[in-house]
């Protein structure tokens, strides 16, 4: 089982990379800045979060404030990921982390809805006296965004929730018990 423990600790890797280069390559496309400059910037943020597989993008200012967004976003509010802040100080960064419901819902109510999780007792669980996990387990990445002059525009944010992401669970399934 270790060979295989290893094996999806390497996948993983290479999902965590393959988002962040996606999320830079986006955040330095030639499309941004034209969108940017004029309008249909939400229409592109949706595309790429259908193409990339994201459960959502956002482009915010250099004030870290929320300008657009692949769904329905809360315009104006700022953003304070560790992996923004980190885009902020000039260079991508991706990580996993587990966002509570109330953190989700305000990313997404749809993130908050996927994120629920019966829980069963079985005879050798430790007792939990929740009915339901509603945290969610995410992948998101930020990469800065500059403007013609070389100075930081803004970031862009994206992000896929792991929970209920079949395809994903069913990849390490198949890696760690081949």
């Amino acid at each position: 089982v270790s060979a295989e423990m290893i094996t999806a600790h390497q996948y993983m890797e290479r999902v965590l990379e393959a988002n962040g280069r996606a999320v830079a390559g986006f955040a330095n496309s030639a499309q941004l800045a034209r969108a940017m400059a004029g309008d249909g910037l939400r229409d592109l943020l949706q595309q790429t979060a259908v193409n990339e597989r994201f459960d959502f993008v956002r482009l915010l200012d250099s004030e870290g404030r929320i300008v657009a967004g692949s769904g329905d976003v809360p315009l104006g509010r700022k953003e304070d990921w560790p992996v923004v802040r980190d885009a902020f100080d000039g260079r991508k960064s991706v990580a996993i982390d587990i966002y509570s419901a109330a953190q989700l819902g305000e990313i997404s109510p749809q993130l908050a809805q996927r994120a629920r999780v019966p829980l069963v007792p079985t005879p050798n669980a430790a007792p939990d006296p929740r009915s339901e996990e509603t945290s969610g387990m995410l992948i998101h990445a930020a990469a800065p965004v500059r403007g013609a002059d070389g100075k930081l525009a803004g970031v862009v944010v994206a992000g896929v929730m792991l929970n209920h992401n079949l395809g994903f669970v069913d990849t390490i399934n198949d890696i760690v018990y081949p």
